[in-house]
């Protein structure tokens, strides 16, 4: 990210919930659309895990890319 300050970033990104906000709404900017069933949902709120309302099935907002599965703190991935 060029031209943004180390300060910048460490106040944008200050705790799990801002990282989880800022990851759910880039991965789903038009709502929630779950992987398995296509559905959309744009009542839903930023969350790590979200659960679908029709299929019931769950998936993250980490889930295939570089991040799922670490032990990393979401803070330290985007810092």
């Amino acid at each position: 990210m060029a031209g943004i300050s180390r300060q910048a970033i460490s106040t944008r990104w200050a705790n799990e919930h801002a990282c989880v906000t800022y990851l759910f709404r880039r991965r789903w900017p038009l709502g929630f659309k779950c992987p398995f069933c296509g559905t959309v949902q744009k009542e839903v709120a930023p969350a790590y895990t979200v659960v679908c309302r029709y299929c019931r099935k769950q998936t993250s907002i980490t889930a295939q890319t570089l991040m799922h599965g670490s032990k990393k703190e979401l803070t330290d991935w985007l810092q």
